[in-house]
């Protein structure tokens, strides 16, 4: 779909894609992608491959399996997906405003590819945790994971913040923070507004200049 200036908008009970398609939005300057009533996208693939020159504000029960290369191009702009499954992430997602991906449930995220916010990057997943690997790069001015009862954890080359950055991290009871392979985070400030409830092992070669408020809650459970 292209909308241009006008936006594209879902209202009703409609449903854009379906299981196993590729749904891919564009628009021109200003225009907006929005969600209404029960509307909802279905699609393995969500992807603009022209770009979106407005909002992005996707807020209900969607069935996106992966999001691919979109950018957000409007001054001060943002992304929003609310999913109810599993959420994989290949980019390159990225938007001068805030990023907020979420989904409920057993529902995971895994971020194989860059996904970069101008303000703050939020991702938050149901039970399955929070998985970066490969060479996924999460920035924003803040970014902040809530891995539920699944933890946080960072494999392959990812790359958890950047200089400047402060690295927020939440989980459930039980969830866990760990590093393999090369990942590391990398930020002014490392903290856990939310508290962390099971053992936090980061140690690979990271770069955090201070730590900020950061409670390991989990009985027995640890920091490194």
């Amino acid at each position: 779909l292209n909308g241009s200036t006008g936006g594209i908008t879902l209202t009703g009970a409609s449903v854009l894609g379906g299981s196993g398609e590729v749904v891919d939005l564009t628009t021109g300057a200003g225009g907006n992608v929005s969600e209404a009533g029960t509307a909802k996208i279905v699609a393995a693939t969500l992807q603009s491959s022209g770009g979106v020159g407005g909002a992005v504000a996707l807020g209900n029960g969607n069935a996106v399996a992966s999001i691919g290369g979109f950018a957000v191009s409007g001054s001060g702009d943002g992304f929003q997906l609310v999913d109810t499954g599993n959420l994989g992430v290949t980019g390159p997602l990225t938007a001068p405003g805030n990023i907020a991906l979420s989904t409920g449930g057993a529902g995971s995220v895994t971020a194989s590819g860059a996904i970069g916010a101008g303000g703050m990057l939020s991702v938050a997943s149901g039970s399955g945790g929070i998985t970066l690997n490969g060479a996924a790069a999460l920035t924003g001015t803040t970014v902040a994971l809530n891995g539920g009862a699944g933890g946080i954890t960072l494999a392959g080359a990812s790359v958890l913040g950047a200089p400047g950055e402060v690295v927020d991290l939440t989980t459930g009871a039980g969830g866990g923070v760990s590093e393999s392979g090369t990942a590391k985070i990398v930020a002014a400030t490392l903290q856990s507004s939310g508290g962390v409830g099971g053992a936090v092992t980061l140690g690979n070669a990271n770069a955090v200049g201070t730590i900020g408020g950061f409670a390991v809650t989990g009985a027995g459970d640890g920091f490194q």
